[in-house]
Order: C-alpha cells, then sequence, then structure tokens
C-alpha cells in the first residue's frame, strides 16, 4: 500500500499517492466525505498527507486533523495548504467555512 495520501484530491491527482475524495472521478482511489469520521484507514498508516484547499471546506475542523493526526505515523510529514484570509479568492467561494490567518 502506497504510504502517502492526497486528502481531498480533486482533480489534482498525485503519482504514488492514495488520493483520496468525496467525488468519484478519474484518478481517486479511495472516495471518502471527510466530514465522516473515522475514516478506514488503520491508526499510522501514512508516512505524508497532503491536504490542499480542502480544510477550509469542512465542517468540524478539529474531528478533521484529529483523524489527519490518527492516520499519520509517528514523525509523519502533513502539508497542509489553505487559502489566506486575505485572498480575495476565499470571499467568492460560499463553500468556505473558515479562514486562515497566520
Amino acid at each position: 500500500m502506497r504510504e502517502k495520501i492526497n486528502i481531498g484530491c480533486g482533480a489534482d491527482i498525485l503519482d504514488g499517492y492514495i488520493n483520496l475524495d468525496y467525488k468519484n472521478q478519474k484518478g481517486v482511489d479511495v472516495i471518502c466525505d471527510i466530514n465522516n469520521t473515522p475514516w478506514s484507514f488503520k491508526d499510522n498508516t501514512f508516512s505524508e498527507s497532503f491536504c490542499s484547499h480542502t480544510l477550509e471546506h469542512v465542517e468540524d475542523l478539529q474531528s478533521t486533523m484529529k483523524e489527519m493526526w490518527r492516520i499519520s505515523k509517528p514523525s509523519a510529514k502533513i502539508i497542509i495548504r489553505v487559502p489566506h484570509f486575505s485572498c480575495g479568492v476565499y470571499y467568492r467561494d460560499i463553500t468556505h467555512k473558515r479562514s486562515v490567518g497566520l
């Protein structure tokens, strides 16, 4: 089994990753609504989790982050990309639940 997961991949299919999305589309390996936990992976499964422009859409950020932690191996690399609150694109997408500012 591949040890990297691309959470909420959409059309951004990555080679060498398990590509996970809630829609059944070309390149998606696992169909999963990440709002529903637990996900169908064992604890400590992945050495890398990639999550790009997904977390701003989830209902319960804390539960989603806990699930990402659960499926990650100790010392796993977790890469998260979200739109900054100052980005105009953030405000044009009504499916965004939260903004992030660091």
